[in-house]
């Protein structure tokens, strides 16, 4: 309709003004909404940059893509969470573009692509969308690869580049290996030449020829695959904190009001986008949450625009929206508010440590290994019951500090609850040790205490 009132350059400008204006609500939202600083997207850069060997001197269950990455981004501008939030929110905003490019090359309509980034701007922020992690750095990398891969012309390029991006993924966290094999059977199907179907898996493989040298050469490969292959299938199932996959009612009606524009987005040719989200559900195992599932939460909003042509003739479609948007709204958008809004971030504890040559930190975040500019000894193990309690791990700490033992040690009192819960969980060998050679000196912080050597 407006197309037959304004003028199409008008009409185009005005569109722009709405697609910027929303992205600066959404980086509105995300400036005044609580941000989570996980400890590892500062302490496992900081430890890498400081001579840890990925794997053998410290556990990362994960590929070292986005490890690598944030420790280049640290060593020009600072370890700082600054640097940290900006990162993170220029991911998020570009995200915004990419649902809005794909969108419109989808529908060939950019009023549904600015609903569609609409949508993501007032959910993201509101389901664990304000951090970084492994997860939520798929979410680029995966749109961009979905952008090329939907493209008609320079065909051999954009797969190649696809591949990059899925490349990017892979080797951030293992799971996206599942976006790998949609793709890899979108483009089996859409073009039937083997060819395509190499240039899109040779990223891949050049990127792994180079993980491997690196791994063979540090002499690391046994550790990567032990910390994410073996141990993983081996032992961690039977942690009873690993694998958590209960819901609440509330996330049920999450859950189904983010599948049904899926459902509806089947209806259009391109099935490439709502495959994916069904493989993002998948990608979720072994622990949900709301930021494990970012990639879906970004391809619904795509679905949801692309859904938006079968509305008209819908009324049970239109409802179930409605439904679910005010059912949002009411609860989702409610609490977070209430709970986030202009708050302090976490993790943000900073302790008076004084800076010795190796620093044990005991149930204390790592990041403040960061923050303290200190170091503890190799190898390093985060203080969590599914990496200790796996046959002979506690032993192997132990006989390195027998070598090289840490100056002092900063022992945070365990909190009340389950064993094998994180601050609850306590190793009691590693801490039978420290009481065996250590002293309890003084408490620097509430029941934070400082332990010296005897």
């Amino acid at each position: 309709m407006l197309e037959l009132i304004l003028p199409l350059t008008i009409l185009n400008r005005m569109k722009k003004v709405i697609l910027i204006s929303l992205i600066f609500i959404h980086l509105y939202l995300l400036l005044n909404l609580k941000f989570t600083p996980w400890p590892e997207m500062l302490s496992f850069p900081y430890l890498f940059s400081n001579g840890f060997t990925l794997y053998k001197d410290f556990i990362i269950p994960y590929p070292p893509f986005l490890v690598i990455l944030l420790s280049i981004i640290y060593k020009i501008f600072g370890y700082k969470i600054l640097v940290l939030k900006i990162f993170t929110w220029a991911l998020i905003l570009l995200t915004d573009l990419f649902i809005y490019k794909i969108v419109d090359l989808v529908t060939k309509k950019k009023s549904f692509a600015l609903i569609s980034v609409a949508v993501f701007v007032f959910i993201q922020p509101f389901l664990d969308g304000n951090m970084l992690w492994f997860d939520t750095f798929l979410v680029l990398p995966v749109l961009v690869s979905v952008f090329f891969l939907l493209q008609d012309k320079n065909i051999n390029k954009n797969i190649l580049l696809a591949g990059v991006f899925l490349a990017i993924s892979i080797f951030s966290k293992q799971t996206a290996l599942i976006y790998l094999l949609v793709s890899t059977i979108f483009v089996c199907y859409k073009y039937r030449k083997f060819s395509k179907l190499l240039l899109l898996i040779t990223p891949t493989f050049v990127f792994g020829v180079i993980f491997l040298t690196y791994l063979i050469t540090t002499n690391s490969l046994v550790d990567f695959f032990n910390w994410n292959l073996i141990y993983p299938i081996k032992y961690w199932g039977d942690y009873p904190s690993y694998l958590l996959l209960s819901l609440k009612k509330i996330d049920f009606l999450i859950l189904l009001g983010l599948s049904i524009p899926i459902i509806v987005a089947l209806k259009n040719k391109v099935k490439l986008i709502p495959i994916m989200f069904i493989a993002s559900l998948l990608a979720v195992y072994p622990r949900f949450s709301y930021y494990h599932l970012s990639v879906g939460i970004a391809l619904f909003a795509i679905c949801f625009g692309i859904s938006l042509e079968y509305l008209k003739s819908n009324l049970i479609y239109k409802i179930i929206l409605v439904f679910f948007v005010i059912l949002f709204f009411n609860y989702q958008q409610r609490i977070v508010f209430a709970w986030d809004w202009q708050k302090e971030d976490r993790f943000t504890q900073s302790l008076a440590i004084q800076k010795k040559e190796l620093v044990y930190l005991l149930n204390i975040a790592s990041s403040e290994y960061v923050f303290s500019n200190t170091l503890p000894p190799k190898p390093w193990y985060d203080n969590y019951g599914w990496y200790l309690e796996i046959p002979d791990q506690q032993e192997k700490v132990i006989k390195s500090w027998k070598q090289n033992p840490p100056e002092t040690i900063y022992w945070k009192k365990e909190k009340s609850g389950n064993w094998y819960e994180p601050g609850v969980y306590k190793p009691k060998q590693i801490t039978s040790w420290i009481e065996a050679n250590y002293e309890k000196d003084k408490e620097i912080s509430q029941d934070i205490w400082l332990w010296r050597k005897k």
